[in-house]
Formats: structure tokens, C-alpha cells, sequence
């Protein structure tokens, strides 16, 4: 099987590579595979992007998606993800670093490992991907929002250290 083979990257225009995650088209064999393109960006210039932050996964349970003409072996979770994310009709452009590092060079992966607090925070959003719903995920989100909430009401700077205990103190630390 022919891999695939990463444009290079110019280290000194902070340059990324980023993701075109296709629609999913809905018809034969490839609605139940992720395709997607790859494209260098200068991240100085400020690329509109989403971030996809995840759990690799275990390495031995892989799936296959297609990058250009290529398959690529992913984890199940990154395939589980790209498979949730991707639109029907629309492109999404996104960084996923398993795929926008070229994790076979390791001078590479050395300096866009650097560029990540960058990457995180330039995108025009973060996707935190937790894995697939179950039955304990609405209880779960439900309690993550409202930690959320009383997370950003302590958040005013005028506040005294006062104002944090009270706000946290009938706050539930058990999971749901």
C-alpha cells in the first residue's frame, strides 16, 4: 500500500497543515468512510479553523479513512469523531494533530508541538471530542454545565477570595 506523502512545511512561516473533512455524500461504499484533503496554512495569518482536541485511543483498534487518494489508519476514536463531525453538505476545515503532524518525522513533530498553545488558541473553535454518547452522557453534560456556570461566575475580577468559597461551597464534588 502506497502512504501518504506530507507537503513539507516551512518551520519559519509557522506553517500548519490543516484538514478539509468532506461532506459525507451519502451514497456507496464511502458514506461510512471519513475523507479529507490536506493543505499547508501560515498560522500568523490567522486560517479559519476548528481544533479537535481527543483521546488517541488504543492503537490496535484502528479504522481506515481516506486522506486525498490514500487510506490512513486512524484510531477508533478519531474515526468516531470525524465521522460525528463531518456535515452532509459542507466542508469543515480542522487541525487534528495525528493527521496534520507528520508523526513519522520527528523534527517536525518537535517543532509543531511547540506551535500548539498557538494552534488551540487561534482556531475559530475547540471541539473536545469525549468519545460516543451513552446512557450516562445526558447526566454528564448536564453536570458539566452547571460546574461551567458557577466556574464563570467566579470569574469577576472585583470579587474577594470571600465570594469563591461561597460560590463553590454547595457545589456536588461527586460525579453524577
Amino acid at each position: 500500500m502506497t502512504r501518504y506523502e506530507y507537503p513539507p512545511l516551512c518551520r519559519s512561516k509557522n506553517e500548519i497543515r490543516l484538514l478539509i473533512l468532506l461532506p459525507n455524500n451519502g451514497n456507496g461504499a464511502l458514506k461510512n468512510v471519513p475523507s479529507c484533503k490536506i493543505f499547508r496554512a501560515d498560522l500568523p495569518r490567522k486560517p479559519k479553523f476548528i481544533a479537535l482536541s481527543y483521546v488517541w485511543g488504543d492503537p490496535n483498534e484502528q479504522r481506515t479513512i481516506l486522506l486525498g487518494n490514500y487510506p490512513v489508519r486512524v484510531t477508533r476514536n478519531l474515526y468516531e469523531a470525524m465521522m460525528t463531525l463531518r456535515s452532509s453538505k459542507e466542508h469543515i476545515v480542522i487541525w487534528i494533530d495525528s493527521l496534520c503532524i507528520n508523526q513519522s518525522d520527528n523534527e517536525e513533530k518537535s517543532w509543531q508541538v511547540e506551535l500548539m498553545a498557538n494552534i488551540y488558541k487561534d482556531a475559530s473553535k475547540v471541539i473536545a471530542w469525549l468519545g460516543p454518547a451513552d446512557e450516562s452522557s445526558d447526566a454528564t453534560m448536564d453536570y458539566l454545565n452547571d460546574f461551567g456556570q458557577r466556574a464563570e461566575a467566579c470569574c469577576t475580577l472585583d470579587l474577594g477570595p470571600e465570594i469563591y468559597r461561597r460560590a463553590w461551597q454547595d457545589f456536588p464534588l461527586k460525579s453524577p
